[in-house]
């Protein structure tokens, strides 16, 4: 059986969960800025799903897309463009992700390239340490 909470106490518990938050979500803002706080990324394939993440998390503060990676070269110089534009440095370019993989910078790899390429692509990523 449950206790009977009253809106009273749903609502002050709510309001007190929420600037917690805030405040967390600040704070957490103002860490990741720090450059010990840096994730840096490989993106692999760039011609459509991964401009659009480089678009939505190249302004993040402490996001850094160090790579951008395609077999096909003819899509890299538009994902330097964007990159660039994003997040105000230009990446390097890569049409082999197993390179990016070897960088010990780099924290993370996203998957943008065809359905099937992204279990091989995860499964190389995790044997190097990175997150996917």
């Amino acid at each position: 059986m449950h206790p009977e909470i009253s809106r009273r106490h749903l609502v002050g518990s709510s309001l007190s969960a929420g600037a917690a938050l805030a405040f967390l979500s600040r704070e957490s803002l103002r860490a990741a800025a720090a450059p010990a706080n840096k994730i840096v990324l490989g993106v692999a394939g760039i011609h459509g799903r991964g401009l659009e993440l480089i678009n939505k998390f190249g302004s993040i503060p402490g996001v850094e897309f160090k790579y951008v990676i395609d077999v096909d070269k003819r899509y890299l110089a538009k994902a330097v463009d964007v990159t660039t534009k994003a997040q105000g440095k230009a990446p390097q370019t890569e049409n082999d992700f197993r390179r990016v993989l070897e960088d010990q910078d780099v924290d993370a790899l996203i998957i943008a390239a065809p359905d099937h390429w992204h279990a091989p692509m995860a499964t190389l990523a995790a044997k190097a340490g990175k997150h996917v």
